[in-house]
């Protein structure tokens, strides 16, 4: 019977691969997170095999080969089971997607052994087609080679789908042109766009189309490429109209401000050449003003203000777009953004009432919302509720109170809510202010500062900081500012004065939840992480340049930003790193300097105890 229960166990999981759309293959790594290694072969019974390659020049992974290294796997849900490894699965026709911490791997459905066998097959028996040749060069690696040298192309990429829709699909970036360019080879068709600007997506209204016709006994994919490259040049040649131009000739002939005059912005200057474009604009509506200058390669717009550093949005130019469309768009996200940075300068002010207590009490009282802030008055403060209490509101399950200890000494502090009625937690009402990272006010001190629980009176000192320290501001009671941030990695709360933070400059982004889910990485681990960064931008191709990545201490923040998120991803450990980099040509606006990007977020992530993927950074 022994036989019998192991037949049926391979039965059920034979039929769980079926009805998850037959999974079986081999899936080889396309993009993304190497979260399942290079790549990877699925069989019907439930058994897995990881494969692996030596080349790391081509996304698809080429040149897969097994590993002997076998796995069980199983589908549970939406849930992928690899082992004890598990991931939330998508699928869309050959295409897998595992996601994880950092976003996840792409794999496709290719088994480049039986597509060469096939091939070799319809060749021995003279059927084989030129498309069928071409499929050759990609498994040969001169494919890429060929379009490269050919065409003028870099960082050419191909991917191909076999089946009953074959196709052979290539991304690459003309050199000539600077533009990104795409083609698509089938047994009937050769298709190309291009674009100065890959990251918007592609309409499919610009694809350029030519038909081909496929013979059986061919000797040669030559075809292939000469069609690829009378496609491509008509591609190249559609999306020539000048945006440029147009700008420029509706400046002289009046257009220009005609048609801003009917967008509701004023024309204040206007100066055009040949290649260039600049004007000052005033928007009534808002009552602001902004300058915007153009080039053959940019469209800058400015919001005009008495800030240091002035809000702009800047554009990459792709060639025959509508300007004033994006025009009228930089102005509306600029003055959006210089709405909510005035929002996010506005402190809550501290207004306390007086509550009654409970008789015959005594309460802890700490210096912030947890007891890790500890206790003043040597670890005993406390407050016995015979005198008055003056209640600000609660925050996080702790009371911000003050209270008086003698004729010139007072305190501000925190009492755990636990320990007090329903009733007067009602009354207090909440603080303005919360642990979400997007709704922290962040600041910088421009001078060493003594940080105090007593602004009332004595100003006694619970800790400093130096200057150049980043903090939280979390309120102000009057000429004082409540501020929270960290003395030697540990979080420190008090009073300072309001004239000594500048809250332009100052940038903390780390919240409780990344403190209490989080854990520091050794010496090595950092490194390790620092390197599969590094690794990530080397692959990446055109548009990004890496030109550090850092430890974020160095930038005066905790170590808590390596971080293991045990609640979201469990299986998934995280790292998370900032990095500068230069000429990100796949992002709409940066607000930069030089055309460098500074402070990228940058991912790492891995199952515990493998290695590190890198991932490239995005702002957050």
């Amino acid at each position: 019977m022994k036989w019998l229960a192991a037949l049926l166990c391979l039965l059920l999981l034979y039929c769980a691969a079926q009805a998850e759309g037959d999974l079986t293959g081999v899936w080889c790594f396309a993009g993304g997170g190497e979260v399942m290694g290079m790549g990877f072969r699925l069989q019907a019974d439930g058994v897995g095999e990881w494969l692996d390659t030596a080349d790391t020049a081509h996304c698809p992974a080429k040149h897969l080969s097994p590993t002997g290294e076998r796995f069980s796997w199983w589908v549970e849900g939406e849930l992928f089971y690899a082992d004890a490894r598990s991931y939330p699965l998508s699928r869309e026709d050959d295409w897998l997607h595992f996601a994880s911490g950092d976003g996840g791997g792409f794999y496709m459905r290719f088994d480049a052994d039986a597509v060469r066998a096939e091939i070799e097959e319809k060749r021995a028996k003279g059927a084989a087609t030129q498309f069928d040749l071409l499929a050759l060069d990609y498994l040969e690696d001169t494919l890429e080679e060929t379009l490269a040298a050919e065409l003028g192309l870099r960082s050419v990429n191909a991917a191909v789908v076999w089946g009953d829709a074959p196709s052979i699909t290539v991304d690459a970036w003309h050199i000539a042109q600077d533009q990104s360019v795409w083609l698509q080879m089938t047994p009937d068709a050769v298709r190309a766009y291009a674009t100065d600007q890959p990251w918007r997506g592609m309409d499919e209204g610009d694809i350029l189309e030519t038909a081909v016709t496929v013979t059986p006994g061919a000797d040669s994919s030559r075809m292939y490429y000469e069609q690829a490259r009378y496609t491509l040049e008509k591609a190249l040649q559609a999306a020539a109209a000048d945006s440029l131009e147009r700008l420029v000739a509706d400046a002289q002939d009046g257009n220009f401000e005609k048609t801003l005059s009917g967008m509701g912005f004023e024309v204040r200057e206007l100066q055009a050449t040949d290649d260039a474009l600049r004007a000052e604009l005033f928007w009534p509506a808002e009552n602001s003003a902004f300058s915007v200058e153009a080039n053959r390669y940019y469209l800058t717009v400015t919001l005009k203000s008495d800030e240091e550093t002035p809000l702009n949005h800047q554009i990459y130019i792709t060639q025959g777009e509508n300007l004033y469309h994006w025009i009228r768009q930089a102005v509306e996200s600029l003055v959006s953004w210089q709405r909510q940075n005035a929002e996010s300068k506005t402190l809550a002010e501290l207004n306390g009432k007086v509550l009654k207590f409970p008789k015959n009490k005594s309460y802890e009282v700490y210096r912030g919302p947890g007891k890790a802030y500890g206790r003043s008055a040597d670890g005993k403060a406390k407050v016995s509720t015979g005198g008055d209490i003056t209640c600000y509101g609660t925050w996080n399950g702790w009371l911000l109170v003050s209270y008086e200890i003698s004729a010139d000494k007072a305190r501000f502090g925190w009492i755990d809510t636990k320990n007090l009625p329903e009733s007067l937690l009602n009354v207090c009402g909440e603080l303005a202010f919360t642990y979400n990272y997007t709704d922290y006010r962040t600041g910088v001190l421009t001078q060493s500062a003594a940080l105090t629980d007593d602004p009332l009176r004595s100003r006694e000192s619970v800790g400093g900081l130096p200057a150049g320290a980043s903090v939280h501001c979390l309120a102000t009671w009057q000429d004082w500012m409540l501020v929270e941030g960290f003395q030697q990695g540990k979080l420190i709360m008090g009073f300072v004065p309001s004239e000594s933070v500048d809250r332009v400059h100052g940038y903390v982004a780390d919240t409780r939840f990344e403190i209490e889910n989080a854990v520091s990485w050794p010496e090595e681990e950092i490194s390790a992480a620092m390197e599969a960064v590094r690794d990530c931008y080397a692959r990446s191709g055109e548009g990004a340049h890496l030109l550090r990545v850092y430890y974020p201490e160095e930038e005066n923040a905790p170590g808590n930003r390596w971080w293991r998120d045990k609640e979201a991803h469990p299986d998934i450990e995280c790292m998370r790193l900032y990095a500068d980099v230069e000429d990100i040509s796949y992002y709409d606006f940066e607000i930069s300097v030089d055309g460098v990007a500074n402070e990228l977020i940058v991912y790492c992530s891995r199952v515990p105890g493998g290695a590190w993927q890198g991932s490239l950074g995005g702002y957050e």
